[in-house]
């Protein structure tokens, strides 16, 4: 059995050796028995529909379905098989391997973190958000296909490029954030009575359009503004975005922009 692999892991891993759990040797039949169960193709696939199942019944959750209903009782049920059936498999695995060369591996890794979850959802209660860990899941069959395993490789390639573009783009904006806070800084105040045009005049009260009461007049430049490099790069993502999905912006900065 030495430099034995386990089907799921990378080829050429040295696996069953040493004592699992610092307990059980190369030659336990408890342990020969459990790698002979988790190396197995029927092992294997059984545990892919089980995975796929569990996907299917989330499927089906929903805030409308009463816990004491036929449906909420049956949801409930097979979260506590297929919960009982990955850690079953968890076991199986580290009494194989141990827990260390188990968890080693980034799959087994996820099966350890969605039973954990689940463990703690079912038993503490009020973490239903936890359920959602388990889609990870379906991470382990499309890594089976060799062609899913180069789509996957070649989004992690394009999201990287994609980081470097986006790091770029954030330093074009950091040096025009920085320019327009040195050219504009202060240059947009404006008084709170649209009637006031300079801040000599911006003094007193003033009764607002559609208003029963006077309000104190303010010379103050809106947000946002060019006034730091902060409030300088959200007027440069606004203003960079389709006119129709833009935010609300001071009239003074498109006026400006127009001139």
């Amino acid at each position: 059995m030495e430099g034995s692999t386990v089907a799921g892991l990378d080829s050429g891993t040295s696996l069953y050796s040493g004592k699992a759990l610092w307990l059980l040797d190369t030659e336990n039949p408890v342990r020969l028995f459990c790698y002979r169960v988790c190396t197995s193709a029927v092992f294997e696939n059984l545990m892919l529909a089980v995975i796929l199942a569990s996907c299917l019944t989330m499927t089906l959750e929903s805030p409308r379905v009463a816990p004491d209903s036929s449906l909420g009782h049956g949801l409930y049920v097979s979260e506590l098989v297929f919960t009982a059936l990955f850690g079953l498999e968890m076991v199986v695995k580290v009494l194989a391997l141990g827990f260390v060369p188990y968890i080693r591996h980034w799959q087994n890794a996820i099966d350890c973190v969605v039973v954990i979850t689940a463990v703690l959802e079912l038993s503490v209660g009020g973490l239903r958000w936890f359920s959602a860990l388990r889609v990870l899941r379906l991470i382990k069959p499309l890594m089976r296909s060799q062609g899913m395993r180069q789509v996957l490789k070649a989004v992690v390639i394009a999201i990287w490029s994609m980081g470097a573009v986006t790091m770029v783009c954030i330093l074009l904006l950091l040096m025009f954030a920085t320019m327009g806070s040195v050219l504009f800084r202060g240059r947009f105040a404006s008084c709170s009575d649209p009637g006031v045009g300079s801040e000599e005049q911006c003094d007193g009260l003033y009764l607002p359009p559609g208003e029963s009461q006077q309000s104190e007049r303010e010379w103050a430049v809106p947000y946002p503004n060019f006034d730091n490099i902060g409030s300088s790069l959200i007027v440069l993502l606004i203003t960079s975005v389709p006119l129709h999905l833009q935010l609300p912006c001071p009239a003074g900065l498109y006026l400006s922009m127009g001139n």
